[in-house]
Order: C-alpha cells, then structure tokens, then sequence
C-alpha cells in the first residue's frame, strides 16, 4: 500500500479512513511517501505505530523534501519504546539535502532497518549496504543492516565506528582500514557471529563495551598506542589470545584489568614476551 502524505492533517485523516482499516489485514508492506509535511506529528498515529509492532513493512520515504535535519526521528523511535530485537521492519529513504540524520543507536536491535540515500548526497554516501557519513578529510560508518552477514570491509579513509551500530550483527569478520582509530561504545556488543578482526592501525581507542559478548571471537590484534575502555571484550568465552605490538610494560599501562572479565585463561602476546593473567 502506497501513502502520500502532504500534511500532518493528510496523515491522520488517511490512517483513521475505511480504506486503512479495510486494508490493514491483508497488506504487508506500506510505503509512506512524504510529499510536504511542515511538520511530522503524523510519526505519532497510534494506527501508525501498530502496524510497526505488528511486523508489517513501513517505508518512510523523504526522498522528494528539501530538508537537511532528520534528527527528530531518533526522538520518535526512542518514544515508541520498542523492545530490542522485536519484529520490526523499517526502511528509511532520504533525500539529497540531508546534512543531519539521526544517530542510529536508537534503532539498535530491531530485526530489519534499511536506508537508503541519494548518491549525488553532499554529507552521506553508502558502501556495500554500510551507511557512511563525510567529515573533514575523513568518513564515520554511521549504520549496518543487522541483515548483513559474513565478511564486511570497512572503507579506506573511514577512522570511526559509531555507538551501537553492530550490535546483535551476523558480521563474521571485519577488515579495517589503517585510517580507523576509535570504536564506539557498545559498537560490536552480542556479535554472535563474528570470529576474526583484522586490524592494521598504528594507534586504536575502543569504547565501553565495544565487543562485549561475541562468543565467537578467539584472537585480536592491537596496536602499540592502544586505549581499552571498561568492559571492552567481557564475556568473549572463546578469547584465547591477543597480540599486542608493545612490550608488557606497556600492556601493564593500558590495562585497565576489567575488560576480560568472564572468560578463563588468555594470554596476551607482546613483543618481548607473553603476559597472562587469569580473570
């Protein structure tokens, strides 16, 4: 079922019609083409919301506005309080204008999210699936489909992961660039699936619990200019060995001695020798 929406009077007169509710049992998918909405109080139709819960397909497609900011759909969605990993199917388009889109830790969990952006857009750009935002001689990855699965290389030039964006991934190995240098918090958190990471960077921060929960993940190697927040690689069961390019002294500075808990024995492997500690 295809909606035009023009105004926020349009939206809820259409959702509160014969023809939504006479539909509402056999339709699976609804695309929501916004057309001229001065404002987006539609977001808020309870008929709206309940075809979300009900794991029907909502497309909302901004495509055709000429709007730069779509922050305020991280506030909708925080609002609908949807449990993690309930049967939600969203898809967003956006137009070539937009410069602010929101972050999308708030969507974190949901089953199926997929976006789609213009390629002549200025400030975002997509690569395999990924989402990708433009900085100053730099790229941000902004958001991966929990759809994709298998081997995800990360773009040359992108130097930082967002919150949350692989969270509950089926990403089995990730290949980053020598240009990244930060992870976000809760970045790679309950990654079921993911085995290996390579990583060729000279210097590296990892956020709270980037990589907590991957029980799947053996070894990792880390760079000598190396920051671990708290919790970054809890509850790894299968972790068994770190290389780490510093000497043990330096391993000693970094450490901040939380960040394996959970798991048995594991070494880490540095340059003038291993070093081991139970947790």
């Amino acid at each position: 079922m295809i909606i035009k929406i023009t105004g926020s009077k349009d939206a809820n007169d259409f959702f509160q019609s014969d023809e939504f509710y006479s539909n509402l049992g056999n339709e699976t998918e609804y695309t929501i083409k916004v057309e001229g909405a001065a404002d987006f109080d539609w977001l808020n139709c309870e008929e709206l919301i309940d075809i979300l819960y009900a794991g029907k397909k909502v497309h909302l497609d901004f495509s055709s506005l000429d709007v730069e900011d779509f922050g305020f759909l991280y506030d909708w969605f925080e609002s609908l309080d949807i449990d993690p990993y309930t049967e939600v199917n969203l898809e967003f388009s956006f137009p070539k204008t937009a410069k602010n889109l929101p972050a999308f830790d708030a969507f974190y969990g949901i089953n199926f999210l997929s976006v789609h952006i213009p390629e002549d857009c200025e400030a975002y750009f997509i690569k395999d699936d990924v989402l990708y935002s433009r900085r100053e001689n730099s790229f941000v990855l902004e958001f991966c489909p929990n759809s994709k699965k298998g081997t995800l290389v990360v773009i040359d030039g992108c130097k930082h992961i967002s919150d949350w964006i692989f969270c509950g991934s089926q990403i089995e190995n990730l290949v980053l660039p020598d240009s990244m240098t930060s992870f976000g918090e809760h970045s790679f958190m309950d990654c079921d699936e993911l085995k290996s990471i390579k990583f060729s960077a000279k210097r590296c921060s990892f956020g709270d619990v980037a990589f907590n929960g991957c029980p799947k993940l053996k070894q990792i190697e880390l760079p000598v200019d190396t920051k671990l927040g708290d919790a970054v690689f809890n509850n790894c069961d299968s972790l068994e060995k770190i290389t780490y390019a510093g000497t043990k002294a330096q391993w000693e500075e970094i450490y901040p001695g939380n960040c394996f808990w959970g798991m048995k024995e594991f070494s880490v492997h540095c340059s003038d020798g291993v070093w081991k500690e139970s947790v």
